[in-house]
């Protein structure tokens, strides 16, 4: 049975990042798309939030949420998030470079549309970043955990011996 080790403060900190980049990426597509029903973000960038991608950033979010409190054994997974992230600064930094105009005329129509498609790519930069931190962070945890393992000789188990009872009959009389 193992005992459970409390966890420094830090780490509880990035355990709230992550629950932080989840909710970004949920609460971040569920309010402009108005739960799913305005389309009107596939329309001013199909190649992002399209369906599949609108339902892709849910399931990426959630893909935070579900390591936010053991992120530190998942290093190649983090690294796999910061990919992810910056993929997405890519896109937004096309996508903000050739689109000018369009983001002038939301910010007079839609203004909280405007907002969204003029900084989603910071956040996404925000946490790509962090993802990164987290790599570096939990990649020497590891470390150091394999150290602790190798410098500590493993218990050997005690040898139980069999034992045997001999019973002898004695005669009460």
């Amino acid at each position: 049975m193992t005992t459970a080790t409390k966890r420094p403060f830090f780490d509880n900190v990035i355990s709230f990042v992550f629950l932080l980049a989840g909710f970004y990426n949920l609460v971040g597509i569920l309010y402009p798309t108005k739960l799913f029903t305005d389309q009107t973000i596939a329309t001013i960038d199909p190649v992002v939030f399209s369906w599949l991608g609108q339902v892709s950033i849910i399931l990426w979010g959630l893909a935070y949420l579900s390591v936010s409190f053991s992120f530190y054994k998942v290093p190649k997974l983090l690294f796999v998030f910061f990919i992810e992230k910056m993929v997405y600064v890519a896109a937004w930094a096309l996508w903000f470079a050739e689109n000018q105009e369009t983001l002038t005329q939301l910010k007079t129509n839609s203004p909280d549309l405007a907002f969204f498609f003029s900084y989603y790519g910071a956040g996404d930069l925000f946490f790509g970043l962090f993802f990164l931190y987290a790599v570096i962070r939990a990649t020497r945890e590891r470390k150091e955990i394999k150290t602790q393992e190798k410098s500590v000789e493993p218990a050997k188990p005690e040898r139980i011996e069999p034992t045997f009872e001999v019973k002898t009959e004695t005669s009460a009389q």
